[in-house]
């Protein structure tokens, strides 16, 4: 029976004690998983969307700021925890630099060249810096100056160097446009970085302490244009070599699935006269499993955050907790337990920790608990509180691993929550389901067009905290 519902598989590796959350948290940077082979899985499906600036004031951006000591600028877990410096040291990841002039921004770039192994720096400011190293302004050569960072940046990029910050102003959505676009093209994963001096959006301070002579009135402007950064949405990101590795699971997933069980085959191929003539390649070609030229990342969303014209169920206060902020660009560990599989997706089926399960915030799921805590049937075998109780928090946390061609991959959410429900039900009538054993699990057929595969060995990967922007 999965582990979807009713009670929690009790895998020796997962901890869920509030007390042992550091530790979750806090991977070794050596630690290797087994799947078949003794290899590291280090496992962000990205996805497409319009941008949609919002201009917002100072004060709403000042409630947001996440300000835990506020005498501590560098108060940053890529600054102060060991093993986020150390995953982020092998993995690829962009900082957007965001802040005034003087807000501090280039005291966080030199922190970060101190720790990181040779970062890609890239300013704008660099095309103005004559062979003396004497800061020369030319308004009329602005354009140019920011054609060249972005270049840089494609540069470093496309070469693969393991960190590349950008050291900009960055006040609209737009000026970050190219380097999010090119961060998405190589597989990185961006951190926003905002100073958290007292001063930030103080004009007359930041004038005095800005080194390029910028104007109290210039600043001044810059901080009335400054543009909400909320991204898409949250979720925690895996590398390049595990979002890979567990795409190769799923294949062999898939293909199982499509050879064992009629009824995921014929809603799939309904073409098809006999199991002989499917091959492999139909099955990669129908969740556009065949194209590996250009890798791209696996996630785990946290919560849909949209745009603020059509916002989303606490989206407000989402971005304005602490936990969250403090969270963003630091390292967490993600159990993987299964593999999802219908005719629209596939999907990995995360184990959330108490402290993960805290950031997760699905209105789907919540939508579905309403349903089901209220059913006849529920409440007459359970009763009210039984019923409730055993709709587990983050149940519906997954990894969407490939949608099928016009599937959105939110689906995925629905097709592991109607997973849930029949496994539920299945319980409750005492059915129990026959398994078989594949290369990496065993393999159970659910109930019509579902079908899950638990884990011989749960995969557990590092995983970056932040936003798709």
């Amino acid at each position: 029976m999965g582990n979807c519902c009713g009670k929690r598989k009790d895998y020796k590796h997962v901890k869920t004690d509030e007390n042992e959350i550091a530790d979750l948290e806090n991977l070794e940077n050596s630690q290797a998983v087994t799947v078949g082979t003794q290899q590291r899985l280090e496992f962000v499906i990205e996805e497409e969307r319009s941008e949609d600036p919002l201009h917002v004031e100072p004060p709403a951006l000042l409630k947001t700021e996440h300000v835990s000591d506020p005498e501590d600028t560098m108060d940053f877990p890529f600054f102060r925890d060991q093993k986020t410096i150390n995953h982020i040291q092998k993995c690829q990841t962009m900082f957007i630099m965001r802040g005034p002039p003087g807000s501090g921004k280039s005291s966080l770039v030199r922190q970060m060249e101190s720790i990181y192994k040779l970062p890609v720096v890239c300013s704008a400011d660099n095309y103005f810096m004559n062979e003396d190293g004497q800061y020369k302004f030319n308004a009329s050569h602005l354009p140019y100056a920011h054609k060249d960072c972005q270049e840089k940046a494609k540069a470093a990029c496309s070469r693969g160097n393991k960190v590349v910050v950008i050291d900009n102003t960055n006040i609209k959505r737009w000026e970050m446009k190219p380097y999010i676009d090119t961060a998405k093209a190589n597989q990185y994963v961006v951190i926003i970085v905002e100073p958290r001096t007292k001063w930030r959006f103080d004009a007359e301070e930041l004038a005095k302490r800005n080194s390029h002579g910028v104007k109290a009135d210039d600043i001044r402007k810059k901080i009335s244009g400054y543009q909400e950064n909320a991204p898409y949405y949250f979720g925690w990101f895996l590398t390049v070599s595990d979002s890979v590795q567990l795409k190769d699971i799923a294949k062999d997933c898939v293909i199982e699935s499509v050879k064992s069980y009629p009824e995921i085959r014929d809603k799939m191929f309904p073409n098809i006269e006999s199991l002989a003539d499917l091959t492999e390649e139909m099955v990669y070609q129908y969740f556009s499993l065949q194209n590996e030229e250009t890798p791209c990342l696996l996630h785990c969303t946290a919560k849909f955050i949209g745009n603020p014209k059509n916002p989303v169920p606490r989206r407000a206060e989402y971005l304005q907790r602490d936990d969250v902020k403090a969270a963003c660009g630091k390292v967490f560990e993600l159990t993987i337990t299964g593999i999802t599989i219908t005719p629209r997706t596939i999907g990995a089926k995360v184990i959330l920790t108490t402290a993960q399960c805290k950031l997760f915030d699905k209105p789907e799921e919540e939508e579905r608990d309403k349903f089901l805590a209220s059913s006849t049937n529920r409440l007459n075998s359970l009763g009210q509180e039984t019923a409730t109780s055993t709709l587990e928090r983050g149940r519906s946390a997954h990894i969407t691993i490939a949608a099928a061609d016009g599937v959105k991959n939110v689906q995925t959410t629905f097709d592991l929550l109607d997973i849930c429900d029949l496994e539920w039900r299945n319980l409750m009538m005492g059915k129990n389901i026959e398994s078989i054993q594949i290369k990496c699990g065993s393999m159970r057929h659910i109930g019509g067009d579902l079908c899950e595969v638990d884990l011989s060995s749960p995969i557990r990967v590092c995983t970056l905290f932040s936003g798709f922007y």
